[in-house]
């Protein structure tokens, strides 16, 4: 009798038990973990003020009330008594009825003397006897031996997992949530059916985790829950710390979640939105800033109701998706869950009230092109993307204007263009709707692609539309030939052109052009037809300064367009580089050099065409062997590692190891030139710059570097520049540059020998 007491003391323990995100067992709140659940089932409850006084112990009366609430006996108690069951417990008594029911289902019985004792407090040994009544165990099961038999049955079935106590021991408040809830788990005597199936029609599952809510995926109702069990609704308030942890699910009728109780180390998770990926490293955004996650491809990730690996899922990770991460103890990362975000767009920009588009607030940050910027720098025709999450809008400036040649698969039903011989994917309906069969475009027509984040068109319109200017420097004129999508085609003239931002576009034009080959002029246009305009000349010019952001007196644009072409002449390749403004930091450029410059609103230079003032605009290259006749002489070169070879009848006067600045392609150069070059044993070499015969010079970022001797019939091989910043010392090296650093020469090729 004393056990089934003790047992009954520790059953109404567990009715004031709460837990915390801390601990299952430690919390002050009744909705939390296994308390709440308790609570939820009607088996626990506080004191009159709320407190749960985990430590305190347990009467035989509060553990009457949960044994008999936690049983198969729950609904067959009366609300009120017209008899005392026992003199100590009169009809009067707040748990009479609990006590009555409890002795007559056989969970617990009074003492010899005929009173139960309602205060007393129970110990560990006759708590566990009560619940094994609880789930069927009759006495015959526990043989002889007080209270082995029962501590050993209890031991076996888990009912006392994670309970630090011994037989004697009075069991507090704690103890006994512990107790039940264990109790709750475990399978009826005899039966597959664990106890909160039997009594409630709740089912608890181990081990599962809390993916979403509405508040991380929109696509979830806002009353329900998406864990790795599947989708529930929410019969609770849900502590949305849990959210990403992973622990037991309680789920009644199997609809709803009514209980969540997480695992033993239940720190909370750290919640992420996802910047963009790379390699097995995440940039993601919490609180701010930017944080760089190294994610092995082998961590375990929660995806939907799908458990996975990070090496499945990460190519398909991409901005503004969210992802918790749950670390160890010692911080390495245990497992993630991941829900697709809810980034909004792509839209296109018109116009300044494109923060009505989504009523982003105020103070929302802006990035253009990656950089940030204030909101006025939006201009129409960008793309633009809302993360609510980031209370970030992200616009995309970059176009691609060339001429519609194919839909793929087919017009009807496009997922791709190809707009001159290149093929760009389709992102959303704006640009479906401009290009498929029934849309405003047709094959032949010049368009401008606007394209979005990750590359893809994102809209798509005529390039007349645009009021900005549109300057840069011809690069090919023609005719191309096109299909009208059935047996027909057609021609017409084009133009290709690469601007200040390096892009190269095509237009479709009314006439030949080709008089204004390796010319700098802006594009207009008239009836769908391109035209090209030439441009005044600039009058810009002086030192230019990258770190003060001024090119003499004039202000420079932190997102300036530098294009630097390498010839005027049509008759010679065309040849530019698009270069930064760190390149041109402290160079003098006299005004005849800059060929168009174009400014903000704010004054600042936007965009720079200037006449070959670095050199990166020509391409390099080493004789690894010449070849003489009586009429002609040919020469064979290497260039980034290909071969090439021009004959001549003209003598360059070029001998084999020397290096070469070529005008016009590789392949088919108009001349080759003999550059400056310094040799001697280095004292220093890095990654930009070499130390050689007193002097410093600077590398350029493309510094091709070859290994041979020039006096001997050797092959010349290439090598990294690595390689000679680590063997330096054994090397003999002749730096080959195209002027002085001062007017912003490099060295373009290293040859080294032993």
């Amino acid at each position: 009798m004393k056990k089934f007491i003790s047992y009954f003391m520790i059953l109404c323990i567990v009715l004031s038990v709460c837990i915390i995100p801390q601990t299952a067992f430690g919390a002050t709140n009744i909705n939390d973990g296994a308390l709440g659940l308790l609570s939820y089932l009607n088996i626990m409850s506080g004191d009159p003020d709320g407190n749960m006084r985990l430590d305190d112990a347990v009467s035989r009366a509060e553990f009457s009330k949960m044994a008999v609430t936690a049983s198969s006996y729950k609904n067959s108690v009366a609300s009120s008594l017209a008899f005392s069951p026992f003199p100590d417990v009169t009809y009067k008594h707040w748990a009479a009825p609990y006590v009555r029911v409890a002795v007559s289902g056989g969970i617990v019985s009074g003492y010899p003397n005929g009173t139960f004792e309602p205060e007393t407090t129970v110990l560990y040994e006759e708590a566990v006897t009560m619940m094994l009544r609880v789930l069927g165990y009759k006495d015959e099961d526990f043989g002889n031996s007080w209270p082995s038999g029962q501590l050993g049955i209890a031991e076996n079935i888990d009912l006392t997992d994670d309970i630090d106590c011994v037989a004697g021991d009075v069991m507090t408040r704690r103890d006994v949530a512990k107790l039940v809830y264990n109790a709750l788990k475990t399978e009826l005597k005899d039966s597959s059916t664990e106890l909160s199936v039997a009594v409630f029609d709740v089912r608890i599952s181990e081990d599962a985790a809390l993916i979403a809510t509405h508040s991380e995926d929109t696509t979830i109702a806002s009353d329900s829950v998406l864990t790795s069990e599947g989708t529930y609704k929410l019969d609770i308030e849900l502590n949305r710390d849990y959210v990403g942890m992973k622990g037991d699910i309680a789920v009644k009728n199997g609809k709803k979640l009514v209980g969540f109780i997480p695992d033993g180390d239940s720190r909370a998770t750290e919640e992420y939105i996802v910047y963009s990926t790379f390699d097995n490293k995440v940039l993601a955004y919490k609180n701010g800033s930017i944080t760089q996650l190294d994610i092995n491809d082998g961590i375990t990730v929660y995806n939907g109701t799908a458990q996975t690996t990070f090496g499945m899922i990460k190519q398909s990770v991409e901005l503004g998706d969210k992802i918790r991460v749950k670390r160890l103890e010692a911080g390495d990362i245990d497992y993630i869950t991941y829900t697709d975000g809810n980034l909004l767009g792509p839209v296109t920009a018109m116009g300044s009230n494109w923060q009505s588009l989504w009523q982003t607030p105020s103070d929302v940050s802006v990035t253009r092109d990656g950089a940030t910027v204030s909101a006025s720098a939006i201009k129409s025709y960008d793309i633009l993307y809302y993360l609510p999450d980031m209370n970030m809008v992200m616009a995309y400036s970059n176009k691609v204007t060339g001429i519609y040649e194919a839909a793929e698969p087919n017009r009807d039903a496009p997922n791709s263009i190809v707009v001159s011989g290149v093929s760009y994917k389709l992102e959303g309906s704006n640009a479906f709707n401009k290009v498929h069969s029934g849309g405003e475009f047709e094959y032949g027509d010049t368009v401008t692609l606007l394209l979005g984040k990750d590359g893809e068109v994102a809209d798509v319109i005529s390039p007349s539309a645009t009021t900005e200017n549109v300057v840069g420097y011809v690069i090919g004129t023609g005719i191309k030939e096109y299909s009208s999508g059935n047996v027909d085609t057609f021609k017409n003239y084009y133009i290709k052109v690469v601007q200040p931002d390096g892009n190269t576009y095509e237009y479709v034009t009314d006439r030949d052009y080709s008089e204004s080959l390796n010319s700098v002029g802006k594009i207009g246009f008239s009836n769908g037809y391109a035209r090209i305009v030439d441009v005044s000349t600039s009058s810009i010019g002086g030192t230019f300064n990258w770190s003060s952001k001024k090119f003499g007196s004039d202000k420079v644009s932190s997102s300036v367009n530098i294009l630097d072409i390498g010839t005027l002449d049509k008759s010679i390749g065309s040849m530019y580089a698009k270069v930064y403004g760190q390149r041109l930091d402290g160079l003098s450029i006299a005004e005849k050099k800059v060929l168009f410059a174009e400014k903000n609103s704010s004054g600042e230079i936007i965009t720079l065409i200037l006449d070959n003032v670095t050199g990166d605009d020509f391409e390099y290259g080493l004789v690894v062997s010449t070849m003489s006749t009586e009429s002609t002489k040919s020469y064979t070169y290497m260039v980034d590692g290909n071969r090439y070879t021009t004959t001549t009848s003209g003598n360059y006067s070029i001998g084999r190891g020397v290096a070469v600045k070529i005008m016009g392609r590789a392949e088919l150069p108009n001349s080759l030139n003999k550059i400056e070059s310094v040799s001697g044993k280095p004292t220093m070499v890095s990654s930009d710059k070499i130390a050689i015969a007193g002097n410093t010079y600077k590398l350029s970022d493309k510094v091709a570097c070859y290994k041979g001797e020039s006096s001997l019939d050797a092959e010349y091989s290439m090598i990294s520049v690595y390689d000679v910043i680590e063997k330096y010392s054994d090397y003999k090296i002749t730096a080959y540059y195209d002027k002085t650093m001062e007017s912003g020469g490099r060295v373009r090729v290293l040859v080294v020998s032993e």
